[in-house]
C-alpha cells in the first residue's frame, strides 16, 4: 500500500492531468477518426491515400470497408472517452474525489480496448499492395489510445495515494478512534420564564 502523501494541491493537480489528459487523446482520436490520411498510397495504383473510412485518389474519395473491426472499437471508445472527460470534468469542479477508480477502470479498459483496434488497422493498412507510408491520421490515433492509458494509470496512481474509501481493518479502527474523540453533542432544551 503506497502511504498517503499527497496534499490536496497535489491531489487536485493529478485529477486536472487526468482531465486535460483524457481531453488530449479525446481531441487525437477525433481527429484520426474523421482524416482521410492515415497512409499514403505509392503510387501503383490510382489510390494517392487511405483514411480510416474513406480510400481517396487525387478528384475523389471513396467509403471503404476495411478495418471494419477498428472503426467500431474507436469509435466505442472515443464515445467513453467523452462520457469520462465529462465525468473528470464536473469531478474537478464540484471537488468530488470517488471517481477516481472508475475513471481509471474506463480509460484503461477504453485505451486497451482502442490499442487493440490499432493494432489491427496498422497491420492491414500496412500490408495493403498499395502502401507507401504513415500518414499523420494513423500516429493520431495511436497517440490518442496511449494518452488514455496513460490517463486511467494517473487515475488508478492517484486512487491509491489518496484512497477514495478506507480500506483496511486498520484504517477503520483510526477513523473510529478520530470520531469518538469529538466531544458528545448536547442538546440544551430553552428555559422559557413564565409570565405572570
Amino acid at each position: 500500500m503506497i502511504p498517503n502523501m499527497t496534499s490536496p494541491i497535489s491531489s487536485f493537480g493529478l485529477r486536472l492531468a487526468v482531465t486535460i489528459i483524457i481531453g488530449i487523446g479525446n481531441i487525437c482520436l477525433l481527429i484520426a477518426m474523421c482524416t482521410n490520411h492515415w497512409i499514403k498510397a505509392n503510387g501503383k495504383d490510382s489510390v494517392d491515400h487511405m483514411g480510416l473510412w474513406m480510400i481517396c485518389n487525387t478528384k475523389m474519395c471513396v467509403l471503404h470497408s476495411h478495418v471494419l473491426y477498428t472503426k467500431f472499437i474507436l469509435a466505442i471508445a472515443f464515445f467513453f472517452g467523452i462520457c469520462c472527460n465529462i465525468l473528470t470534468i464536473l469531478a474537478l469542479v464540484k471537488g468530488v474525489k470517488y471517481l477516481k477508480r472508475v475513471i481509471a477502470r474506463a480509460m484503461f479498459t477504453e485505451g486497451i480496448s482502442a490499442m487493440s483496434g490499432m493494432i489491427y488497422a496498422t497491420v492491414i493498412l500496412v500490408r495493403l499492395p498499395n502502401f507507401g507510408h504513415i500518414e499523420y491520421g494513423l500516429g493520431l490515433g495511436w497517440l490518442g489510445t496511449v494518452l488514455y492509458c496513460v490517463a486511467g494509470f494517473l487515475s488508478w496512481y492517484s486512487s491509491r495515494i489518496e484512497p477514495d474509501i478506507a480500506r483496511t481493518s486498520d484504517q477503520m479502527r483510526q477513523l473510529i478512534l478520530v470520531n469518538d474523540a469529538l466531544p458528545p453533542y448536547e442538546i440544551h432544551v430553552p428555559t422559557t420564564r413564565a409570565v405572570s
